[in-house]
C-alpha cells in the first residue's frame, strides 16, 4: 500500500516534533472501492494533550476515485469536532493524473487543505509545503533559506545587536505556539536596550 510509504516518510519528517497516531475510526470511513487510504492524528511533542490535526492520506490512479475521496473528507470533517475541522489535511497520491488536475484539486479547499503529488518521490517536496515543512534550511537539505532565516540574517547585517544566541531565543519563542499576544516579552525582554538603531 502506498499510503504506507506516505506515512513512513511523514514520520520521519515529524521525528522530534511531533507524535503520529494512526485513528483507524477515520480510516474506516472510507468507502470502497477506495481502500489505500490512513488516517493520521498529528500532535506537537510538547503538546501531547492538545487536539493536533488530522491528515488524511490516500493513493489514487483513477480520476473516477476522486469523487469518493470527497465524500470520505466530507465524512471525517463532519464528524470531527471543533476546532479540529480546522487543521484538516488531505495528502494525495495522485498517480497518472495530469498537473492540471493536480493543480484543481490543491487549488479547492472545500472540507479541508490538499495536497497532491503524482509519486511517492515527490513527497519531501510536498511535505515542505505543509505544516510539516521545517524551518532550518540546513534540516532539508536545500540551499532554499526560509523566510525567518532570510530575515534574521538581513536584520544581522544591519543590526549588530541580532546575534545567533537572540535568533535562536526569538525562533524558540516564535515555535512555542503561544498567542501572539504573549510572543512580545519573549522577543523584547531578551533586546540589549543599548542596541544600535
Amino acid at each position: 500500500m502506498k499510503t504506507r510509504e506516505m506515512e513512513a516518510q511523514i514520520r520521519d519528517r515529524a521525528r522530534g516534533r511531533f507524535d503520529v497516531f494512526i485513528d483507524n475510526s477515520l480510516t474506516n470511513l472510507a468507502e470502497q472501492p477506495l481502500n489505500d487510504v490512513t488516517a493520521l492524528k498529528v500532535r506537537r511533542t510538547i503538546r501531547p494533550l492538545s487536539s493536533g490535526r488530522t491528515m488524511l492520506l490516500a493513493a489514487i490512479d483513477k480520476i473516477e476515485d476522486w469523487k469518493i475521496v470527497v465524500r470520505w473528507t466530507a465524512q471525517v470533517r463532519d464528524i470531527l469536532p471543533e476546532p479540529e475541522t480546522s487543521d484538516l489535511y488531505l495528502i494525495l497520491l495522485a498517480q497518472g493524473f495530469s498537473a492540471h488536475n493536480r493543480s484543481r484539486i490543491e487549488a479547492d479547499e472545500q472540507f479541508c487543505r490538499k495536497y497532491v503529488t503524482s509519486s511517492l518521490n515527490e513527497m519531501p517536496q510536498l511535505l515542505d509545503r505543509t505544516f510539516l515543512a521545517s524551518l532550518s534550511a540546513s534540516d532539508i537539505g536545500t540551499e532554499i533559506v526560509d523566510p525567518v532565516t532570510a530575515a534574521f540574517m538581513a536584520t544581522q547585517n544591519n543590526h549588530a545587536w541580532l546575534t545567533n544566541p537572540l535568533q535562536e531565543q526569538w525562533l524558540r519563542t516564535f515555535l512555542s505556539e503561544k498567542p501572539g499576544k504573549d510572543l512580545i516579552p519573549g522577543i523584547i525582554d531578551n533586546v540589549d536596550p543599548r542596541m544600535d538603531s
